[in-house]
C-alpha cells in the first residue's frame, strides 16, 4: 500500500509500516554504503574484483551526463543502484 500512496507514508508512517521497514532496513544500507566506501578506497584502475567495482568503473568512465552511471546521477544512491542489482 505505501508503494502506491505514498503520502500515506509520509503522514502516517506508523500506522502504514513505513516507519518500520525504514528501521529494519537501515542496518543493510549501511552494510552497503561502509562496502562501497571500502571498494572506492581500494579500486584499481583496470582491475574488478566483483559487481561493486565494475559498477565504480563505469561510473567513473561516463561523460554522458544523462547515464544512470554519471557521477552526477550516482551520487549518495550508489548503494540502492547495487542493492537494486541483487533485488534486496
Amino acid at each position: 500500500m505505501i508503494y502506491f500512496y505514498p503520502t500515506i507514508a509520509k503522514y502516517f508512517g506508523n500506522w502504514s509500516g513505513w516507519n518500520y521497514l525504514i528501521r529494519i532496513e537501515a542496518p543493510r544500507h549501511q552494510l552497503f554504503q561502509e562496502t562501497i566506501r571500502n571498494h572506492q578506497k581500494t579500486l584499481e584502475e583496470g582491475f574488478s574484483r566483483d559487481l561493486i567495482d565494475c559498477y565504480l568503473h563505469e561510473v567513473e568512465r561516463t561523460t554522458d551526463p544523462e547515464s544512470i552511471f554519471h557521477k552526477s546521477n550516482a551520487g549518495g544512491r550508489t548503494h540502492l543502484r547495487i542493492l537494486n542489482v541483487f533485488h534486496m
